[in-house]
This record gives C-alpha cells, sequence and structure tokens, in this order.
C-alpha cells in the first residue's frame, strides 16, 4: 500500500504547491485516481485471501505484459525507476495468465522493489516471460543485478518480517534502514498460490550474480479468456 500512496502524496502536494498549473494539477489528479483504484483493487486481492474462492467468482485472466507495464509504472511513480533498468521479454506478446490483475501486479511490484532497494542506484531487473510447457503453465522470472540473496535467508525468504540486503549490506529484520517490512514475499506466495501458481528463490548462478524469482503462472482456459474479454 505504501508503494501506492506515495505517489498519491506526492502527486497531490505538486498540485498543491502549484495552484495555478492546470495542465500539473489535471496530471496529478489523474495519477492520484489512477493509484486509489488500483489500491482498492490491491485491497480486493488481498481480502479474497481470507475469504477463499467462491463459487460465483468469474474467471480472472491478466495479460502478463499489461502487468508488467503497469508494475513498472508504480515504480516511476514512487521515484524507483530512474536509477533502476528494467528488460521485459515476454513471449508471445499477448501472453496471459488465470489470475487477477491486481494479484500478479502486486506480486512484481513487490519483487520489483525487492530488486531495486538490494542493488541500490545503477542496478539492472530483467524479467522475462514464456510458456512452461513441462508444467503446463507459463513460467515468469524476475532477475537482478544485486548481491544475490546469502544461504542463510535463502530458506526463510518467505517467512513474514525478513528483509533483503539493502543496497549490498544485509541489514537486520525490522530494520527502520531496510525501508521494507518483509511481508513483500510472504504476501505474493499466498496472493499466487491462491490462483494455483507458485513462486521460489533460483538457485545461485555463479555466472549470473544477483537474484533470481522464478513464479509458475496457471494458463487461463478457453472459456475464461472469451468470458473475460465479452466483459
Amino acid at each position: 500500500m505504501n508503494n501506492l500512496l506515495t505517489p498519491m502524496l506526492g502527486y497531490a502536494g505538486l498540485a498543491l504547491q502549484r495552484p495555478d498549473d492546470a495542465e500539473l494539477s489535471h496530471k496529478a489528479l489523474v495519477r492520484t485516481q489512477d493509484a486509489a483504484q488500483r489500491a482498492v483493487r490491491v485491497c480486493a486481492a488481498v481480502m479474497s485471501l481470507a475469504r477463499g474462492p467462491q463459487p460465483a467468482d468469474a474467471p480472472h485472466v491478466v495479460r502478463v505484459a499489461e502487468a508488467i507495464d503497469q508494475a513498472v509504472a508504480v515504480m516511476e511513480w514512487g521515484g524507483g525507476a530512474s536509477d533502476t533498468v528494467v528488460e521485459v521479454s515476454v513471449e508471445p506478446a499477448d501472453l496471459s495468465a488465470a489470475l487477477a490483475p491486481a494479484a500478479l501486479e502486486q506480486v512484481l511490484v513487490n519483487l520489483l522493489q525487492n530488486a531495486r532497494r538490494a542493488m541500490g542506484p545503477g542496478g539492472a531487473v530483467v524479467v522475462t516471460a514464456r510458456v512452461d510447457r513441462s508444467r503446463a503453465g507459463l513460467e515468469l522470472t524476475v532477475q537482478d543485478s544485486g548481491p544475490g540473496v546469502p544461504d542463510d535467508r535463502a530458506a526463510h525468504v518467505f517467512e513474514p518480517f525478513v528483509t533483503h540486503p539493502v543496497g549490498g549490506e544485509a541489514l537486520p529484520g525490522g530494520s527502520a534502514d531496510s525501508a521494507g517490512t518483509g511481508l513483500g514475499l510472504w504476501i505474493s506466495r499466498a496472493l499466487l498460490e491462491a490462483a494455483g501458481g507458485s513462486i521460489q528463490l533460483a538457485p545461485t548462478n555463479p555466472k549470473r550474480p544477483g537474484a533470481c524469482f522464478r513464479l509458475n503462472l496457471p494458463t487461463p482456459s478457453p472459456a475464461g479468456v472469451n468470458e473475460r474479454r465479452a466483459a
């Protein structure tokens, strides 16, 4: 929620500082409205974890490329994209997954923000999505250029309140300097597993430093895709 509230406060502050700039005020209102609507969708996705799947729930379908674009936009609104390079590869370009758009967007925001904190200024993240025929689903990976996850932390990254290295230096869990609560990966796993997907930290690759998170996403049924498009 902080990732969404930060740009809302930022744009509202700009509009208040320059009340005579109609163009800026309009842009601030549009961005604030977008972030507020996204916050509503994220709340709905998280609340659905508590009530569990319902028989009347409509099937969800999300275009993977659009979810990635939205997650990167959240970083931009929060002022975090200028010092982070994000490379995206989605094959095929219209790849879709069977989960709520807000859920996938939130998972990606969590992963991108964690990567940015771990890398510090000037880092790069590669997001790749492709069909995983071996599992009859989709594979999405988020690879960063940071220091990676230490072996003693790797087994605990999906536990609540476990934080990650910041700017290349490991900090104790819950430290104010970490700029994180240690809940992002825990929530991400819950959102994915609720939709029938999964997430794991890939083994360390000596030839490719950094942390790599691998997501397995369920594919939508033809009926689900048609219902979503009809809506």
